[in-house]
């Protein structure tokens, strides 16, 4: 238990602490993505005012772009160099798209054959301004009186400035991820004692309490039926004798749920023959539906083996379709079926509900829960044979459920095909 407590611990951490570094992560990024092409845009629009002329930013754009962004800003370390370091180009056009001026001096990588290419690219592209590759920003100014001016910039190094923090981003987010992990590891234990400790102790309980209530209830049921003998029998000794059965009953009930959730079974656990299983269950219901004026249908295919214990199993399944048998009306069919479907053993059982019964297939499982308190007085039940059945299935590592259709209730369950 304590093992499966680390590791659900351990998860639950890790699993918050990823989803928390993620949306930090993205959120630096996307800043600092919104920054860069803030800036880089401010600088191209600049250039574009201008006519093609590098100018100061020392004022103009601290003020009104880089404070609001970011005031981290150093105020000094900005001047008119600034500009004059930015690689950027234009190609002039006339009316008539004519190409009547190129001038690539701040940039020299660029021929003008090259920023012709570009430009064409661009115009055939539609757009006024954006990106003609990732590294090459553009605007379409069209304030000439006559024809247009495609302006480019150089931002290879801003984009590769990101590519890097995002790399180094994600790469301390990772190292930091993982000497949380190895944290939360050597803690967990811990922090988790408690809970385990205080769950043991109710098990001991249970279990002690279990054991300390036979005797008085074996006592008192043998003082009734002592007073039966001298008095013969009547309604108060019927009813003594009746609630000290259930309650031995109850008794026994939550004695085995204690030993299914603590799971003291699985060191036991061998191939078992399902098959044979369920198809004995079956036969010794038969007499059972048939005295309670019920039709039981069974389909059990042949030669299906699971991993688990022998015993739970056949509890597994002598729950089920004593619940079935149990709660479908009178004249009803009760239907089982196990099956292979893939990779998966299934076990089915059906019965018709009776009318007017409002049942949360989602507490179906919990300890005491009934969907009726009468009918269950009236047939015995206590709420606890189906937690039984849902701690067997967890046990064996299968899943259990319930769902409602037409009026009739269906329990499956779902175990692995063991394969030898």
């Amino acid at each position: 238990m304590i093992k499966q407590l680390r590791r659900r611990f351990v998860v639950a951490i890790m699993a918050s602490a990823l989803v928390l570094l993620v949306t930090v992560l993205a959120l630096i990024n996307l800043i600092v993505v919104l920054t860069m092409d803030s800036s880089t845009t401010y600088m191209l629009e600049s250039i574009v005012e201008n006519d093609g002329v590098a100018i100061d930013v020392s004022s103009d754009y601290r003020d009104n772009v880089l404070n609001y962004l970011n005031p981290l800003y150093d105020a000094n370390s900005l001047g008119a160099e600034v500009s004059y370091t930015s690689r950027f180009f234009y190609v002039r056009f006339t009316d008539d798209g004519q190409v009547v001026t190129v001038n690539t001096d701040n940039a020299s990588t660029i021929s003008s054959e090259k920023a012709k290419e570009y430009a064409a690219a661009v115009i055939e592209k539609g757009k006024e301004k954006g990106y003609l590759n990732i590294y090459c920003k553009y605007i379409i100014d069209h304030s000439e009186y006559n024809g247009m001016t495609v302006y480019f910039m150089d931002v290879r190094e801003t984009i590769l400035s990101m590519r890097l923090m995002a790399v180094v981003s994600v790469v301390i987010g990772v190292l930091g991820w993982l000497g949380l992990l190895v944290l939360v590891v050597l803690v967990s234990g811990r922090a988790v004692r408690p809970i385990v400790e205080n769950t043991v102790r109710q098990k001991q309980f249970i279990t002690d309490a279990g054991h300390e209530l036979k005797t008085p209830l074996a006592i008192i049921s043998a003082n009734t039926e002592v007073l039966e003998m001298m008095y013969g029998e009547n309604e108060w000794l019927t009813s003594i004798h009746n609630q000290t059965n259930r309650l031995s009953s109850l008794i026994k009930n939550l004695l085995v749920l204690s030993k299914a959730e603590e799971k003291s079974q699985k060191e036991s656990f061998e191939k078992v023959a399902i098959s044979d299983i369920v198809s004995a269950t079956v036969a010794s219901f038969s007499a059972v539906a048939q005295r309670s004026e019920k039709r039981l249908y069974a389909e059990v295919q042949p030669a299906l083996n699971v991993w688990g214990n022998e015993k739970s199993i056949a509890e597994l399944a002598n729950i089920l379709l004593d619940n079935a048998v149990k709660y479908a009306p009178v004249n009803s069919k009760v239907e089982l079926n196990l099956y292979r479907k893939n990779r998966q053993i299934i076990l089915e059982t059906t019965n018709a509900l009776v009318p007017g019964v409002d049942v949360d297939t989602d507490r179906l499982f919990d300890r005491f829960y009934r969907s009726e308190k009468s009918r269950s007085r009236q047939t015995g039940g206590y709420g606890i044979g189906l937690s039984i059945a849902g701690a067997i299935a967890k046990s064996h590592k299968a899943t259990i459920s319930a769902s409602i259709q037409d009026n009739r209730i269906t329990f499956t369950v779902v175990f692995r095909l063991l394969e030898i």
